[in-house]
């Protein structure tokens, strides 16, 4: 079985980047997509409204390839309407939903799911001890205009210790078109109380 991505369970929400408890300005913690930029040029993100601003960082960038577009997690302060300062940033589980014959959907906790621009936002919880995790999204027609998105996750047997959060975003922008036509397109994810079901908005 081939899973869309996995991410390794007990990353913090954007822990601070130095040893020090900093002093922060009024801050913004969004969802954005960032591009780090090589060389000399500017590194810049693009919020879900569409705002793009170039932004300097006091994070170590080191482990993000160069010119490559991430979905992340940021929390930054507005300098003006062009520029931004980034004090914490975390990669999130953000991959085309794929097509599957057979995948896992272990059950987990929501805590928030949201439309915002072209993505399906969420936060959820994951009950973990010491093993990696296997996540994703599975995309399957279920009729002429109905598809359903599933979030794919195996615990890989793993102990229920404690809860992790993952953050996760679902890129919609491939299925505007049929969105804008009337059909219907729901994202599905399986928790403990039983499969939860989102209706994706036309953008």
């Amino acid at each position: 079985m081939k899973w869309c991505l996995a991410i390794i369970l007990g990353m913090t929400l954007l822990a601070s980047c130095g040893n020090d408890a900093p002093a922060y300005p009024d801050l913004v913690t969004s969802f954005v997509d960032m591009r780090i930029s090589s060389g000399h040029r500017e590194h810049w993100m693009q919020t879900d409204d569409g705002q793009q601003y170039a932004f300097t960082s006091s994070c170590n960038l080191d482990d993000f390839v160069r010119d490559s577009l991430y979905r992340v997690v940021c929390r930054f302060e507005l300098l003006d309407a062009q520029n931004a300062k980034v004090y914490a940033v975390a990669k999130t589980l953000s991959s085309y939903p794929q097509h599957h014959t057979d995948f896992q959907t272990d059950p987990v906790k929501v805590q928030s799911v949201w439309q915002s621009g072209t993505y399906l936002n969420m936060v959820l919880e994951v009950m973990a001890h010491d093993a990696k995790h296997d996540f994703g999204f599975a995309i399957e027609q279920i009729d002429d205009t109905n598809m359903r998105i599933t979030f794919i996750h195996d615990r890989k047997n793993d102990i229920e210790g404690f809860y992790e959060k993952v953050y996760a975003s679902v890129p919609l922008s491939q299925y505007a078109e049929w969105i804008d036509k009337g059909n219907a397109l729901e994202f599905c994810v399986n928790t403990y109380e039983g499969m939860q079901s989102y209706t994706v908005r036309p953008f």
